[in-house]
């Protein structure tokens, strides 16, 4: 899985270094993604943690996959907002390439439902990005004030949802691996 994980990166990498199918790209790091948010990164700290192995494997798989939907989010938003000449369709083959590979990930039985819940978010997140990106130019800019709309709002309801069915599965996790929850969804969430 790691290894799937690594390589996902490096095509990602390897699109944005290249410019393939996008010469707008900004090639922004999962760091300078959470800087212009800003959002404190936390990242999983597996010896910090005293789940079984499986499970451990699982979030950092989990919360490493988040990390590039932030950067993806955060760079789409960006373009949306400055770049009128953007390829949604580059964007849009990285979320699904996001989406597959985290249904692919070996859930451990007691956290089942919360890629369910993070999945439903993405999924509503990329509706509106398309939707963002479809819109007329009169009114393009009116999705700047994106916290109204449903599709986000939803969105922020299924992160919610996520992060309190980990902290209820995983209750003597570590404080610090807690807010490493936290701190990747809520990253995510555009609210």
């Amino acid at each position: 899985m790691l290894n799937r994980l690594k390589y996902l990166c490096c095509v990602i990498a390897l699109c944005f270094v290249c410019n393939l199918h996008a010469p707008q790209a900004y090639a922004m790091t999962v760091e300078q993604a959470y800087r212009a948010i800003p959002h404190t990164r936390t990242q999983f700290d597996p010896m910090r943690s005293n789940l079984d192995r499986e499970t451990k494997i699982y979030l950092m798989n989990l919360f490493e996959l988040t990390d590039i939907a932030v950067v993806m989010r955060v760079e789409l938003e960006s373009a949306l907002m400055y770049d009128k000449t953007i390829d949604i369709r580059k964007y849009m083959r990285i979320y699904e390439s996001i989406l597959g590979e985290m249904e692919k990930l070996e859930t451990p039985e007691r956290l089942k439902r919360v890629p369910v819940y993070i999945l439903e978010a993405l999924r509503d997140q990329i509706t509106f990005l398309q939707e963002w990106y479809s819109a007329d130019e009169n009114i393009r800019d009116s999705y700047t004030k994106y916290q109204q709309n449903e599709l986000v709002r939803a969105a922020n309801r299924s992160l919610v949802l996520a992060y309190k069915e980990l902290l209820s599965r995983l209750p003597h996790e570590s404080r610090y691996n807690k807010q490493s929850f936290f701190n990747h969804l809520c990253a995510l969430d555009f609210i």
